[in-house]
């Protein structure tokens, strides 16, 4: 089968060095070509060098982007540490060209030698534009400068003819132009889209007089293209391409060595090649600040078919593309279990073989244990601080040193509380001695344990919300019950900066008369660090 379902080792921890669960082998496989060296670059770049491919596993999200930090952890509960692709970034399966290209160029050539033969016997430019947008509309792939010149001249060739058919100013008062026409904000209005094209295909290449039909067409293409000089270019992110893969943009190859690739704002033809295959192409329409992806071999519908098949538990269901693409991987990664997932709601992981050998939806691990410790001011109010006055409230400030336990079901939770306490401002009175000579102290131990609920539950990466009710004492003297609000900050994982307010209130007990009656109340803000352990 495809998949093995996670081990006894899938919980270890990359540290610790876990042995890789059993993989996917060549006779395993949905083909059988040999090992991509670019795919094998590809990843080991994503995953920042070699500590990536200690992962033990590999989940490609088919439908989308690497989903944010909880949904990854959840997936690691499953199947425990991964290396995680989004379904974008690694669909660069090799294929040859096919007939249809080399079709549609000599379909455009055809066109472009039609219509300058129509336009000197002065034929309707209206459907001399109609008819190269048509021819243009099916070029998928410009392979070389000289596929490239013929689109120049045939988006020079459409936007003359535009030009003619509709007064200056008019166009975008025509519906029937409206496919025709880009939208290039409050200072530049609507354009006619193939002469933006030509500029951006250009891509400051002078263009001559002679490669427009006539002078006013000349004069008017100029015009525009100087009014877009100043337009900020939108940028190709080029930064994870296979290392020795050969882009070519518009026909032309480019370097990349750069993260960003910059574009003048129009259309623009781009493709990879790997070992003179094709292995990733597409036409970008540019805007001016955009930042744009390589065009991947799998559409977002077919990425979306393969997202709802894993919904649906039906393997058979996704698209051959898709499989092809975990071949590949799997050969990049003999020694890694594969998981195709996507996420249902909530943000709830759901991963699956391509074969349906394993399904697995993330559920919410109800317990959750918190230690924390923490430390703060407060202040202590009780007639108990004045030694020669037992009807005198006294307030004096107080510190404290704390830790407590926390064990929590879904939302509800049992809080266990220790703290150290110093007065170092007053001595609390608590009893007599036998002799009449008093008993006092500035340092207690406060004890409370109770029943809490999270407001908002505590979970890796994301802040919390815990309100307690305490029952307890002080050692010596003193009973009573307390209340806390707790509030949590994510660090790092499992682990929070903490904030709480702290009220207690408590009687002496009736070993320690005649003090009964008299009231001790607390209030303190603490400040911690917890620690999350499931």
């Amino acid at each position: 089968m495809f998949f093995a379902r996670p081990g006894p080792g899938a919980h270890r921890s990359i540290a610790e060095g876990a042995p890789a669960r059993p993989g996917i082998g060549p006779g395993r496989l949905f083909l059988g070509s040999l090992c991509p060296w670019w795919l094998c670059a590809l990843l080991a770049h994503l995953l920042l060098g070699s500590s990536a491919a200690r992962a033990e596993a590999l989940v490609l999200w088919v439908a989308g982007p690497v989903p944010g930090e909880i949904t990854i952890e959840r997936t690691e509960q499953m199947v425990g540490p991964a290396l995680h692709l989004p379904g974008n970034r690694i669909a660069f399966v090799p294929r040859e060209p096919d007939s249809s290209a080399a079709e549609a160029q000599q379909a455009l050539v055809t066109a472009i030698d039609d219509c300058l033969a129509r336009w000197e016997a002065f034929d309707v430019e209206r459907a001399i534009a109609w008819q190269l947008d048509e021819a243009i509309s099916r070029v998928e792939i410009l392979q070389d400068s000289l596929q490239r010149e013929s689109m120049l001249q045939a988006l020079l060739l459409e936007g003359a003819a535009l030009h003619w058919a509709y007064p200056p100013g008019k166009i975008d008062e025509a519906p029937e132009a409206a496919p025709m026409l880009r939208d290039l904000g409050p200072d530049l209005g609507k354009q006619a889209a193939p002469w933006l094209d030509a500029i951006a295909l250009a891509d400051g290449q002078e263009i001559p007089r002679t490669a427009l039909p006539d002078t006013a067409s000349f004069q008017a293409f100029m015009a525009l293209k100087m009014s877009l000089a100043s337009l900020e270019p939108a940028y190709l992110d080029i930064a994870l391409l296979p290392g020795k893969a050969r882009l070519f943009v518009d026909g032309v190859e480019r370097p990349h060595s750069r993260d960003t690739l910059p574009l003048f704002p129009g259309r623009h033809w781009v493709h990879l090649l790997l070992d003179g295959k094709i292995a990733g192409s597409g036409v970008l329409t540019a805007t001016s600040g955009q930042n744009l992806e390589i065009p991947s071999d799998i559409p977002m519908e077919r990425r979306q078919q393969a997202g709802q098949a894993i919904l649906d538990g039906r393997p058979e269901a996704i698209p051959t593309p898709v499989q092809q693409s975990v071949q590949w991987l799997a050969q990049a990664y003999p020694g890694q279990t594969i998981y195709l997932a996507t996420i249902k709601n909530r943000g709830r992981p759901v991963l699956m073989s391509p074969d349906g050998q394993y399904q697995a939806t993330w559920r919410p691990k109800l317990w959750t244990a918190l230690l924390t410790l923490d430390a703060g001011p407060g202040i202590a109010a009780s007639e108990s601080f004045d030694l020669n006055d037992d009807s005198t409230t006294r307030t004096v400030g107080d510190m404290a040193l704390g830790t407590s336990f926390e064990m929590a079901y879904s939302l509800l939770a049992l809080v266990s509380r220790v703290e150290l306490q110093v007065s170092p401002g007053g001595d609390l009175l608590y009893g007599q001695v036998s002799t009449g000579t008093n008993k006092t102290t500035n340092t207690w131990l406060r004890l409370g344990l109770g029943p809490g609920i999270y407001l908002k539950s505590p979970h890796a990466g994301r802040s919390h919300l815990l309100a307690s009710f305490q029952l307890g004492g002080l050692i010596p003297g003193h009973t009573g019950w307390g209340l806390q609000a707790v509030g949590g900050l994510p660090i790092k994982g499992k682990r929070w900066f903490r904030v709480s307010l702290d009220f207690w209130t408590g009687t002496p007990t009736s070993a320690f008369q005649p003090y009964y009656g008299e009231k001790l109340n607390q209030l303190g803000l603490r400040l911690g660090l917890a620690q999350g352990f499931k």
